[in-house]
């Protein structure tokens, strides 16, 4: 009886497969500026959409290697005329890796100011380029995914195609989005992403934090989005204001989780898709591996990289040598990351340099110990999702936060670049090695990250789907979207409520004064 039914179900599954690939939709992904890591979160998604026979066009600054003759994708390479990177060392220079060591403060503003020249580069090389012209000229999409970090220029394209959109978020979502979408910010117990904070904050750290997220929402949208609409508006003469756009955003994907992030609460139309490029380990290089098990290596090994963005090779001399000195004294592999080999360097026996880690696989070998990273969020993820402690040591942007968190969470130690020295570092790796909270901890977070009814892609792929099916997400917006802020928080209501009080205390007050002149006019008329 099975093998009588057994081609009947193998036919139905594939005629099933066959009609979920061929009716297929036409999607615009636009992310021209973004960093690799950035690109991390948004790539497994286009992959798993082009997999499953939807028309994928990706807009991006550079080649995504992963997307290369992948059947049902076509990347779109503009020409941009900044770049993602920290890497700007001229003659007589200083590195940024020098600069934020010695004057940390000072280089991070510098970081953050460096990036005030990005909206008008990438809107003008995204609307002069030939490719972008054709396709609007020519083509049309059943959806658009939007980079929040390039908001400016998805936002034109979404409105030119008339389609619904998602936003996606590469980090925790920006803190003006969730009003959007009709929530609140939640400035109570959700920290501002570069604050230092943690989701219990005192009554002096709560108004911080309030004022950091208005300032940083409002201005740049009172400020520079009239600049940027300006600029667009010299491509699109009839693009509408960009914030009258946003407000029709459909969904958004941010990547957060509530075992690694502070939990919030948040609308229907925010879906959390944490640790979506997370996926299990694969077979190391053959190289790595051979220097892994090196004379029957049973102390394991370390990995050691500070993400795509920070170069290592210009790591200060008297930090290099700390760190070189360190691992010579460990009985651990280390395997670090150097896009650049060094020259007259001589590195101890025990470690391996390499211009690419394939970062997960590491993490994911039975015998790695320990991760040192600089706290990138997608780094922690990793971290977490393989069950490996950390060492933290944090450059700029959201990686403060991200160590602070997983140091209160209890599976890592955090370092500071201007603070390191061979006592501190050797301490701190002794620790996770040998202490089992880190470890029992970052299993712990693993168990919860994982103890989900699907993956993040699927869900991500699940909700992307949905929005194209139903032509928008108008189900799962909240009534509040139409509401002002002062309507929002009921304060209106309130004001109706106060003066009904008003009026019933002075009724109440009115009607004593006339019972006392009453009672009063009684006692004149007995005398």
């Amino acid at each position: 009886m099975a093998c009588k039914y057994h081609w009947v179900i193998i036919i139905t599954l594939q005629a099933l497969l066959f009609a979920d690939h061929c009716h297929g939709h036409r999607i615009l992904a636009v992310m021209p500026y973004a960093s690799t890591s950035h690109k991390s979160t948004i790539v497994p998604l286009l992959s798993a959409l082009a997999a499953r026979g939807h028309h994928v066009t990706y807009v991006s600054g550079k080649p995504t290697e992963q997307l290369q003759n992948k059947t049902n994708v076509r990347e779109i390479v503009i020409d941009m005329k900044v770049e993602f990177t920290v890497a700007n060392r001229g003659a007589g220079k200083q590195s940024f890796f020098e600069n934020i060591v010695e004057r940390p403060f000072k280089t991070k503003m510098a970081f953050l100011d460096k990036f005030r020249e990005v909206p008008e580069s990438t809107i003008n090389s995204t609307f002069k380029d030939p490719q972008i012209r054709r396709m609007m000229e020519n083509e049309e999409f059943d959806l658009v995914l939007i980079s929040v970090i390039t908001a400016y220029v998805g936002y034109p394209l979404a409105w030119h195609f008339n389609c619904p959109f998602i936003i996606m978020s590469p980090n925790v979502v920006l803190a003006d989005m969730p009003f959007v979408m009709g929530d609140s910010e939640h400035t109570e117990y959700v920290p501002f992403i570069m604050s230092g904070f943690t989701h219990h904050m005192s009554l002096m750290q709560r108004t911080i934090n309030t004022a950091l997220v208005h300032l940083t929402t409002k201005l740049p949208k009172t400020f520079n989005t009239p600049v940027f609409e300006k600029l667009v508006q010299h491509y699109l003469p009839a693009c509408p204001p960009l914030l009258d756009i946003e407000h029709n955003v459909s969904l958004v994907f941010t990547n957060t989780h509530p075992s690694i992030s502070y939990p919030r609460a948040s609308p229907p139309s925010l879906i959390e898709v944490g640790a979506i490029h997370c996926r299990p380990a694969q077979p190391l290089p053959t190289a790595m591996e051979e220097f892994i098990d090196d004379g029957g290596n049973t102390a394991g090994f370390l990995v050691f990289t500070v993400g795509s963005v920070i170069q290592m090779d210009e790591m200060p001399e008297k930090i290099l040598n700390v760190f070189k000195n360190v691992f010579a004294r460990l009985p651990q592999k280390v395997i670090w990351q150097w896009k650049i080999h060094p020259k007259n360097q001589t590195m101890p026996a025990n470690v391996m340099l390499s211009s690419w880690l394939p970062q997960q696989d590491l993490l994911g070998h039975p015998k790695c110990r320990g991760f040192l990273t600089h706290g990138g969020l997608l780094s922690t993820q990793e971290a977490v999702y393989h069950g490996v402690p950390v060492i933290g040591i944090p450059f700029v942007t959201d990686q403060e936060n991200n160590m602070i968190k997983a140091v209160m969470d209890g599976y890592a130690i955090k370092l500071a670049w201007n603070d390191i020295d061979e006592e501190k570092l050797h301490g701190a790796i002794l620790d996770i090695l040998n202490e089992e909270k880190y470890q029992s901890n970052v299993k712990r977070l693993q168990s919860l990250l994982r103890d989900q009814p699907e993956t993040p892609l699927e869900r991500a792929v699940f909700w992307t789907e949905y929005v194209l099916r139903n032509k928008g997400a108008a189900a799962l917006q909240l009534g509040s979207r139409n509401l002002s802020r002062f309507q929002r928080n009921l304060l209106d209501v309130y004001c109706v409520l106060f003066t009904i009080l008003l009026c019933i205390t002075a009724t109440i007050i009115w009607i004593f004064k006339m019972i006392r002149r009453a009672q009063r006019g009684s006692k004149q008329y007995e005398k």
